[in-house]
């Protein structure tokens, strides 16, 4: 498909677009994550005049009451823990730590976040536009972490990763939502059209990004199977 020359030039493209994807979503992670830690205090006790908040006295009770305050102390978990098992660092140098945080990881995402996340959908700002982006969300994030777990323990570790990366896109679509509702507040959209679209386009457009990359480094290797890979799987021993 390609020759020598554009083989190496997606190569070079593609670790210097990787560098940098990692930089700068740990980054803005980071900051997102602070900015909404430092909101809390708005939700114990629940204050409902809070952004977040603003129009959910009316069912802020029974299983919306638990998944909310569930799905508030698992997700900020789910993040740094899935920070720090996509870092090629945890898996080379603290590989009995990767794994022991990856069995956390799991049973956090698959039992606390996922499960809440499922039932918050139903109650979200937008209608049936953003309950389908979110339950969706739900369970593919749920779905993508048990098959990277499974492939751990097949030993296919770059499958594995793979997985891992597609799950973390959907963790931090979080993030994203947030970002991209700043970029969208100073033009003075509609609320509630804002919120539909960044309800999918918050882990479809990351994903597709990620599946791109993916796509592109097979075909590469596919067409010069005897190159160096664009993005060579870590050596891992024992899931």
């Amino acid at each position: 498909m390609w020759n020598e020359n554009q083989y190496k030039f997606i190569l070079r493209c593609n670790r210097r677009l990787t560098m940098v994807w990692k930089w700068l979503t740990t980054a803005l992670l980071l900051w997102i994550l602070w900015g909404i830690l430092q909101n809390y205090s708005s939700y114990f006790p629940p204050d409902f005049n809070a952004t977040f908040l603003l129009d959910r006295e009316a069912y802020f009770h029974g299983i919306y009451r638990a998944a909310f305050f569930v799905h508030l102390v698992s997700s900020p978990i789910a993040l740094v823990c899935g920070l720090f098992l996509v870092s090629s660092h945890s898996r080379r140098w603290l590989p009995k730590v990767h794994k022991l945080v990856g069995r956390v990881h799991l049973a956090n995402v698959c039992f606390a976040v996922a499960p809440s996340g499922f039932v918050m959908s139903f109650y979200a700002l937008g209608g049936f536009v953003s309950t389908a982006a979110f339950l969706s969300l739900s369970v593919l994030t749920c779905m993508t972490a048990l098959l990277g777990f499974w492939h751990a323990r097949q030993q296919r570790f770059e499958a594995h990763q793979r997985w891992m990366w597609r799950s973390w896109i959907l963790l931090s679509s979080a993030i994203a939502l947030r970002l991209m509702a700043m970029v969208a507040e100073p033009f003075g959209w509609d609320p509630i059209g804002v919120y539909r679209f960044t309800a999918w386009a918050s882990w479809l457009l990351p994903l597709m990004i990620l599946e791109l990359s993916v796509w592109l480094r097979v075909n590469a290797q596919d067409t010069h199977p005897h190159a160096p890979a664009l993005s060579p799987p870590e050596e891992e021993k024992g899931s």
